[in-house]
């Protein structure tokens, strides 16, 4: 074996290094919830160095799918309400969608929405969806409007849209 290739006792040293390091990181730095300026320039998190830099796609997938949880922490009751096996998870996702675009606090206090979800009456809820205030916040290029008539859909027929083409 060269001297470039890793073995096995490679990656539990790299684990363990992580691991250590996060430990460290943790107990010894300050946590920043929100953007904080500091001499190194703007930081989030741990001295995440926010810069020019940038998050990568995969850096975005984590918070995406963190903030999606915390919106299904807020919504879950109200989901359980209408019976979520009778929303199934395609309208489910749907309703997280709006939270991640709208905000959370919108989507709960969409009486009209659930009201219609709570009845079973998809074909309303699909019709709030498009006369609320939601198409104004995404915009009006085809793939904006494309989004808006592929997530009244999934309300209205509770299926995922199948490939485009």
């Amino acid at each position: 074996m060269s001297a470039g290739q890793a073995t096995f006792g490679h990656y539990v040293v790299e684990d363990e290094s992580l691991r250590n390091a996060v430990a460290l990181v943790e107990r010894f730095e300050t946590f920043h919830a929100l953007p904080h300026e500091s001499k190194d320039g703007v930081v989030i998190g741990f001295l995440r160095r926010l810069g020019r830099r940038g998050i990568t796609l995969g850096e975005a997938r984590m918070m995406l799918r963190a903030d999606l949880t915390g919106h299904l922490g807020s919504l879950r009751s109200l989901i359980f309400q209408q019976d979520a096996d009778r929303l199934g998870a395609p309208r489910v996702a749907v309703l997280l969608h709006l939270a991640q675009v709208m905000g959370v606090e919108r989507v709960v206090g969409w009486r009209d929405l659930w009201d219609d979800l709570r009845r079973g009456d998809f074909e309303a809820a699909a019709n709030h969806l498009l006369l609320s205030e939601w198409p104004s916040l995404i915009g009006d290029t085809l793939n904006e409007r494309m989004r808006a008539v592929a997530l009244q859909q999934i309300l209205r027929t509770g299926e995922m849209p199948g490939k485009v083409p």
